[in-house]
């Protein structure tokens, strides 16, 4: 498939709005002063903010409906933004490029999106299989259909194997795939030895090789690449599903789930709890980690974003500024400037 100007280049209209300041102006490290916050919110607004002064700028653009996925590449500052209408957009602010609207045949459901190493592709997960794109000249390089459910969350192990959650009910089964990017040429399956799971969260802890998955029944469940195999589960939650992040600066893994005001600190060999984050007056929907490792971002319904120092493990900053609750958050590089 071939870039073609008059599919694919996107043409809806732009709504920028006036620049709010917060009131309050506190800065936070050095570091985060090349880096923007990106986030989504249900009314399908997608805004940028400064790391460092802890202000809105811009909104980038409006959707007609709730914003349910933004993925970043920080290496060469791409952006992927997509709503509950299907519409999904690749933003090249490294090149200064306006938003792309993906040309796919079908706008079917995307549970997940994931950059590769390098940003060379893009990954996505959908109702009826995995697709890979070329990010740079956003084509369709390839696809493969897959038996059962994906996970709405991937990983990107060494030498670019796709690490896919899957669960096939038909088969009585669930676990991971490993595959070939960009051909999607099968390597290895490890199945979850216990019961069933439906996968909704995944981390990789790298100088262990060890995955994290976070289920919809509100476990967390730790798979060893070196063995092969699931090691254990913990039961953190009665139910809903779990969304974690993992901390190698920290050594710490940072969990919520799809009911909680609140973040959760637990130790990862024994998943013991160290502490909690309570500042939300609503539901959790997003967490990420900063590129420096510091700091932990937390988006919720109550229309904020959080900053918190893991350091201290207390809060930096409140941002507000969305008329809707916070759906999605992300991060790149402070050089977007030049686009904006």
């Amino acid at each position: 498939m071939s870039k073609s100007k008059s599919n694919s280049k996107f043409s809806y209209n732009l709504k920028v709005k006036e620049v709010i300041f917060i009131s309050e102006y506190k800065s936070i490290d050095k570091r985060l002063g090349k880096i923007k916050i990106i986030s989504g919110d249900a009314g399908g607004s997608i805004r940028f903010w400064d790391f460092e002064r802890g202000t809105p700028e811009k909104i980038l653009l409006n959707f007609s409906s709730r914003i349910c996925n933004i993925k970043s590449c920080y290496e060469k500052n791409l952006l992927l933004s997509g709503s509950y209408d299907l519409n999904y957009i690749l933003w090249n602010f490294g090149k200064g490029q306006s938003g792309v609207c993906l040309p796919r045949k079908k706008l079917n459901r995307i549970h997940s999106a994931v950059f590769t190493k390098g940003c060379e592709y893009l990954i996505l997960s959908t109702d009826e299989g995995l697709e890979a794109w070329d990010a740079s000249d956003i084509k369709l390089v390839g696809s493969t259909s897959v038996e059962g459910y994906i996970g709405p969350s991937m990983i990107i192990l060494e030498d670019n194997i796709l690490l896919m959650p899957f669960t096939n009910e038909e088969k009585n089964k669930s676990g991971v795939h490993l595959l070939k990017i960009p051909s999607f040429e099968y390597v290895d399956s490890i199945l979850n030895d216990t019961n069933i799971e439906y996968f909704y969260s995944a981390k990789f802890w790298k100088t262990e090789n060890i995955v994290f998955l976070g289920t919809f029944s509100g476990k967390v469940k730790t798979l060893d690449l070196n063995r092969n195999r699931f090691l254990s589960e913990y039961r953190i939650f009665d139910n809903s599903g779990v969304l974690l992040e993992f901390s190698l600066e920290r050594n710490k893994l940072f969990i919520t789930n799809l009911d909680s005001k609140d973040v959760y600190v637990l130790e990862p060999y024994s998943m013991r709890l160290l502490s909690v984050l309570q500042e939300h007056n609503d539901v959790i929907t997003d967490i990420c980690i900063s590129p420096c490792g510091r700091y932990l971002l937390s988006a919720s319904m109550d229309k904020t974003i959080i900053i918190w120092d893991l350091e201290t493990e207390k809060k930096v900053k409140k941002l507000t500024g969305h008329a809707f609750g916070v759906t999605a958050i992300s991060v790149l590089k402070k050089d977007v400037d030049n686009f904006l």
